[in-house]
């Protein structure tokens, strides 16, 4: 299965379940997330040259932050192998990783990629918000959704 067209899709299918509304785009693949941070937009861009898939979300740095906060990034960076912050050209901070593709085990990827997701889900809405929240970064609308927040995915 070589054809990239082929390949994403077939990803595509293997991690719809776990990823409701993920849909096929020119380059890869897209889902829209409801996480404690807020509607993310989740996107996965296929290399095919180099055999992989960089997934992707960004987010807008809370503003006022300063320099600490950058500081805070490269340490978070060391704590998180497979997921990294960065900032992009117009300033967005970017939570990537990059998956080597398997073609002969997509199954395996699409594993892969799932536990990527999980680790942003965890930086994102754990340590992320966290820092947001403690340093009074957080906007009224940020502080009220995270006050109220209830996981759709936790047991009742």
């Amino acid at each position: 299965m070589s054809d990239a067209r082929e390949i994403i899709e077939a990803l595509c299918d293997l991690m719809g379940s776990r990823l409701p509304g993920l849909t096929r785009v020119d380059s890869g693949m897209e889902a829209q997330l409801e996480w404690r941070y807020g509607r993310l937009n989740l996107t996965f861009d296929h290399d095919q040259e180099a055999e992989s898939i960089r997934i992707f979300i960004c987010v807008p740095p809370p503003a006022g932050a300063g320099p600490e906060f950058l500081t805070w990034c490269l340490a978070t960076n060391v704590l998180y192998w497979d997921v990294k912050l960065g900032l992009d050209g117009p300033g967005m901070l970017v939570v990537h990783a990059d998956v080597d593709l398997e073609q002969a085990d997509l199954v395996r990827t699409a594993e892969v990629l799932l536990g990527r997701v999980d680790a942003m889900s965890e930086l994102i809405d754990g340590d992320l918000v966290a820092y947001i929240d403690k340093h009074g970064l957080a906007t009224p609308a940020q502080a009220d959704r995270w006050a109220a927040w209830v996981d759709p995915d936790a047991p009742a």
